[in-house]
Parts: C-alpha cells; structure tokens; sequence
C-alpha cells in the first residue's frame, strides 16, 4: 500500500497530525497499538483533570458554610465520580474517532516500526510512505529497584486511576503531575507526603510560585519534603513502607501507597530507529530544526523528542511538520512562548522565563506584583489565594515571564501567550480595558506595578 504521510502514533501529536494531513489533500494513515488519544485522553491530560474537578466539588461542599449553606451530612460515591470521568474520555475519543473518519484518515491498530526511511512494517504488513512522522510519546520513568504493580505502587498509567484513595500516600516526585496528584488524593482525606530530589516542588517554574504555593498545601496538611530521596522499600499487598532520606535525617513511613512521578522517557524501543540511524539522547531522538530524523523523510514530535513534553507542544509540532511537508514555509515553533499549566489548587499558569532565568541570561529586569486577595472576583469566589507576577526588561518593558498562582488562572494563559508572541510590552498589557470584576485584572495590575503604578495595591 502507498501512502503520502504515514503517523505511527495518535496521541495529541499524531492525531492532530493526521487530520492536518489529510485537509491538505494527503493519503494519509494513522497507526496507533493502545488507544486513540494517547496517555492524554486516555490516562493523563483529560481523566486527571475530571478527576481534579470531582475533588473541587468536594472541597466546595466543605466549605458551603462560608457561603451561608449548612450541609448536615454528605457522602462520597468514588467509583459513581470516576463513571463521570470515563465518560468525558469516552465522549472525546469518540469525538476523535469521528473526525478521523470525517476526514478520511485510514486508522489501523497494531505495532508499527520503520524499515527504512520510506517504508514501516504494520501488522507485519509493508506499507510505503513519502514521509512518516513518528508520534509514539513517552512512557512513566520507572525507578530501579520498585516494581510498579498497580496496587501499593503504581503511576499515572498503571493503577492512580483505578482505585480509591488511600489513607496515606507518598509521592515520588514534585513535579506537575506530582503536585497535582498529591493535591486531589489530599482532596479526598488521605495524608499526602510529596518527596522531591531537587530544593523545591515545581523546580521549573518561578521560585516565588513554588515557595508560596508549597506553604499553601503545608496549610493543607500535604507534606513536602525537599532536598530528600527514597533510600529503601518494603512491599506489602497493597501498601509499602518506605525509609526517605531528608536534610533532618531518615524519616520511616508505614502502611503507604508509593504514586510515582518520576518524569518521562520516550517510547523508542521497538520502533525500528536501528534502520534509519537515529540518534538518541538520554531517551529521546534527536531532530533537526525542522524535526527531522537524521536528515531523513522521517520526523518525529511530541513527547518522543522531550523538548516541551506537553500536548499542546504535540500539536503544534504535528501542524508544523505536515505544513512543511506540504510546503507551505510554516512559522518556526517558538518554544519560549509555550504555555505551561499545574491544576492543582490555586493553579499555576506561566509562560516565558522565570526571574531567574531571565537574569542568568543577562537581562537587567524589572519585576511587578499583585495579589489575588486584592482582585473583588477573586474575593468574591472565596479564592484569594495567590499572585500574579510580571517579569519585562527594563530596557524596553518588553514580556520576558509572567506567572501566575490562584483560581483559574489556566484560563488566562491564551492572553499571556498572545502578549508573548507579539513581544507585548507591561505598558501595552497595563493599557488594556478588561472586564470587571474579573481575575484577568491581576494581569493589567501586575504589569502596572512594573513601574509603581498598580491601582488596587
């Protein structure tokens, strides 16, 4: 068989690819071996986030007397809450399966692998292809020695999602998909321990937003142990007990759930990048600017290449590889504008560089700040926690960083990214009209404060 692009893949990135492909006018076909939608739909981004929305019911119900309303008694049904997150991933897959047909795209099932750079084996069926995009994602990092079995260990693929949570939990790992794991299962009663490597929980992000944050989960009765590492476990059944080692000594723990969080590798084993040559490093291929495999008709995107590893990154890459395949001279990827996200509670939107990284860059900055108990929606949602905050060159005002703590502040990231890419500047931002009372304000004050001038503080 022939095709004029050939995905190997349907996650985020391969999907999207897909569909891309097939409104140029591509023969294009779309092999995936687990589920459409990937680890996004099907275990991560989507279910996650459900799961996240079903805690903040949870945790709206226990405070409706600060709103005026006794609730004597409630009860939690777990399994009836997780019903509701499997259809919202049933409702999307089929939403995708529908536009793959709509758009043509011949979708197999099956392990795919590349002969060379025109042809992959399907099926042990061989299938030729002007170009192939290679979208097979990454998997959870494992650590050496602890098994995950799904029941006292497990991670975002194997076992978070299927049971009920536990009375106490360890977290290995504070990033993301840690913090946003230890928050729902504290949501849900159990005593959450976070055990990160490094000096902080999200060391990527601003160190402003972690401190703040890492004091709000301690309010929370969520445990954060930095600058600490798992030096021993003992498997149970169904629980471990683990010996951390920490700044103030060894610390036991019994009767615990170990969820890994470990970060990601990308998935290259089996795939056949042997018959291409293709460079890996530390897990993930190696492309060009262009996200090519070794100068070949071969590229690959997403997670696989570990330079953003995030959906929507995936998804621009897969527009971006099949309109240079079409020859359409796309616009380079900006990956200093990728928005990022944490959905815990307050959540955490950033893009851009941190105060940190803009002064290891050599930028003389200035930096402005304003904090959500100063916002009236904030205050009158109940949801004062946090801060926005507001990084620009003090050459020019231009945007180098923005960051943001508190109640949807997600929902503000399309502005900050527009802002981003045009190479806004604070005055620009701080000119602007926005609806109040809205949480959008603390953006325009922030950047107001750059220069003294925020209203409301």
């Amino acid at each position: 068989m022939e095709y004029d692009i050939a995905i190997i893949g349907a996650g985020p990135g391969g999907y999207v690819a897909a569909i891309r492909s097939a409104q140029l006018g591509f023969k294009t076909l779309l092999v995936e071996k687990e589920a459409v939608g990937g680890v996004c739909l099907n275990w991560g981004c989507i279910p996650t986030k459900a799961m996240i929305k079903n805690a903040e019911v949870l945790q709206t119900v226990k405070s409706a007397h600060n709103f005026g309303i006794s609730v004597s008694s409630f009860q939690i049904n777990y399994q009836a809450g997780m019903e509701r997150v499997w259809d919202v991933v049933r409702k999307l897959t089929n939403g995708i399966n529908g536009l793959l047909k709509k758009h043509q795209v011949d979708l197999v099932f099956g392990d795919a692998s590349l002969l060379d750079d025109h042809t992959i084996s399907v099926n042990n069926q061989h299938i030729n292809s002007q170009s192939i995009i290679l979208a097979t994602g990454a998997s959870p990092n494992e650590i050496p020695g602890i098994e995950v079995d799904g029941r006292a260990v497990v991670n975002y693929k194997n076992g978070l999602l299927d049971q009920s949570p536990p009375d106490n939990a360890i977290v290995l790992g504070g990033g993301a998909i840690g913090i946003e794991s230890a928050w729902f299962l504290a949501a849900y009663g159990s005593k959450v321990t976070v055990i990160e490597t490094e000096d902080r929980i999200l060391p990527r992000e601003d160190k402003e937003i972690s401190r703040y944050l890492t004091r709000y989960l301690e309010k929370q009765s969520i445990e954060i142990l930095s600058n600490s590492q798992l030096i021993d476990l003992t498997k149970q059944e169904n629980n471990c007990d683990v010996s951390i080692d920490t700044t103030n000594g060894t610390r036991y723990f019994e009767d615990q759930r170990v969820i890994v969080a470990a970060g990601i590798h990308g998935n290259t084993n089996g795939i056949g990048l042997e018959n291409i040559k293709a460079n890996i490093s530390a897990s993930f291929i190696q492309v060009d600017k262009h996200l090519r495999v070794n100068e070949s008709n071969v590229y690959a995107i997403g997670d696989l290449i570990g330079y953003a590893p995030l959906a929507h990154v995936a998804q621009a890459q897969a527009i971006y590889v099949v309109e240079q395949i079409a020859g359409l001279n796309p616009s380079p990827i900006n990956y200093g504008a990728v928005p990022r996200a944490v959905y815990c509670h307050p959540q955490v939107a950033s893009i851009g560089m941190t105060e940190e990284e803009a002064i290891s860059n050599g930028f003389e900055i200035k930096v402005g700040r304003f904090p959500m108990s100063a916002n009236g929606k904030a205050l009158a949602e109940g949801s004062n926690e946090g801060f926005a905050k507001v990084v620009v060159d003090a050459k020019n005002g231009e945007i180098l960083g923005s960051h943001l703590l508190g109640s949807d502040v997600t929902e503000l990231l399309g502005e900050l990214s527009i802002a981003k890419i045009l190479d806004g500047t604070n005055l620009e931002i701080g000119n602007l009209i926005n609806a109040h009372p809205s949480i959008s304000e603390v953006v325009k004050e922030a950047a107001l404060a750059v220069d003294g001038n925020a209203i409301h503080v």
